[in-house]
C-alpha cells in the first residue's frame, strides 16, 4: 500500500487503499522508530545534551545514505565505508587527513556527482534502480529498432 501511495495516490485510492490510514500508519511507525532510537541513544550515553545533535552529523548521514543507495542496507554500509573511511566523519579523521579542511567541499562534490551520474547510489535496491533507469531505456528504445533488412521485409 505504501508503494502504491508513493507512486500515485489517486490510483491507489481507486484500487481500494485508504490513503489517510496508510499515511497515518507510515507517520506513526516512523515516529515509533525514531523514539525507540532516541531512547536507545539516551540509555547508551546516560545523558543527552543539545550539542549531541549537530546539523553536520545529519548532513553526513544523509550523504552516506544517498551515495550508498537509498533502500539498500548493503549500499548504505558501502557508502559509510567509502565516505567515513576515506574522508572521515565530523570528528574522526579518515585516510585523507590532509584534506580535512576541504572535507565538506569534497562531500558536496561527491553528492553532486552522484546525483548527476548515478542517482540510485553505489549499491541500489533493485526496484529503485529499475525505476530510475526505466526512463533511459524508453528513451533509447528507438536505437534498438533498426530498419528491417530486405529479407525481413519480404517475410
Amino acid at each position: 500500500a505504501w508503494m502504491a501511495v508513493r507512486e500515485d495516490e489517486q490510483i491507489a485510492q481507486s484500487m481500494g487503499i485508504n490513503i489517510v490510514t496508510t499515511k497515518l500508519l507510515a507517520f506513526v511507525m516512523g515516529a515509533m522508530l525514531a523514539s525507540l532510537g532516541g531512547a536507545l541513544f539516551a540509555v547508551k550515553l546516560g545523558t543527552i545534551y543539545p550539542h549531541s545533535f549537530e546539523i553536520l552529523q545529519s548532513i553526513i548521514i544523509l550523504v552516506v545514505v544517498i551515495v550508498g543507495g537509498m533502500g539498500s542496507i548493503k549500499g548504505v554500509a558501502i557508502g559509510a565505508i567509502v565516505l567515513i573511511g576515506v574522508l572521515g566523519g565530523p570528528t574522526q579523521p579518515g585516510l585523507l587527513r590532509e584534506f580535512g579542511e576541504f572535507k565538506l567541499l569534497i562531500y558536496g562534490v561527491i553528492l553532486v556527482w552522484m546525483m548527476l551520474k548515478r542517482p540510485e547510489g553505489l549499491w541500489p535496491e533493485a526496484r529503485r534502480a529499475q525505476e530510475l533507469h526505466q526512463e533511459e531505456l524508453s528513451q533509447d528504445a528507438w536505437l534498438q529498432m533498426a530498419d528491417p533488412t530486405p529479407e525481413e521485409a519480404g517475410a
